[in-house]
């Protein structure tokens, strides 16, 4: 016959810490000890539990948000590929894509506040989006279109200089606008937002 006559003691301790650089690192430790004593048996048992977890998100940036100096080319290819399919909330002079709000101003290269100039590759992928769109703000005082890029290569040919809406979006090499630099103080400027 086995007979216990002494108490039991059981512990459980538990840490998280959580620690983040550029990567997110998360590590749970879990200790349970239990031990039981009697005069004729003695047991003790340990369990630990350890779990780590590591994400990693990586954003690379498309090449067509990236600002050219090369000339126009029409040989040239841009995927126009959607990245995401998230709509952003653009006004209605706007034209949303990959979660972005693009215009077009005669703001002379300027951009509003929280709007950056942007390329001909993603004016190329949605210009015709423009057609019965307006101006932002202001009547542009030339056809071509400046964009992030070095050289212009889109252009109005219908519409230009004169309030809209547009019957037709920028077109490559419209208005004669393939590889030039025009700077004027109203020059039709394409802003998207940050």
């Amino acid at each position: 016959m086995l007979l216990l006559t002494s108490a039991t003691t059981a512990s459980l301790a538990s840490t998280s810490t959580s620690t983040s650089t550029s990567t997110s690192t998360s590590t749970s430790t879990s200790t349970s000890t239990s031990t039981s004593t009697s005069t004729t048996i003695t047991s003790t048992a340990s369990r630990t539990t350890t779990t780590t977890s590591l994400s990693t998100t990586t954003t690379t940036n498309s090449s067509y948000l990236t600002p050219s100096t090369a000339r126009c080319n029409s040989t040239a290819v841009t995927s126009c590929t959607t990245t995401t399919s998230i709509i952003a909330r653009c006004q209605s002079y706007e034209v949303s894509w990959n979660n972005h709000c693009y215009y077009l101003d005669g703001l002379g290269g300027n951009c509003t506040t929280g709007y950056s100039l942007a390329t001909n590759a993603v004016l190329g992928c949605i210009a015709t989006q423009f057609a019965s769109k307006t101006y932002r703000s202001t009547i542009s005082n030339n056809c071509c279109v400046w964009t992030a890029d070095t050289y212009e290569c889109y252009g109005f040919n219908n519409n230009c200089n004169t309030a809209g809406p547009f019957s037709a979006g920028p077109v490559w090499s419209g208005a004669g606008c393939l590889s030039v630099q025009q700077r004027y103080s109203a020059q039709l400027t394409f802003c998207g937002s940050n």
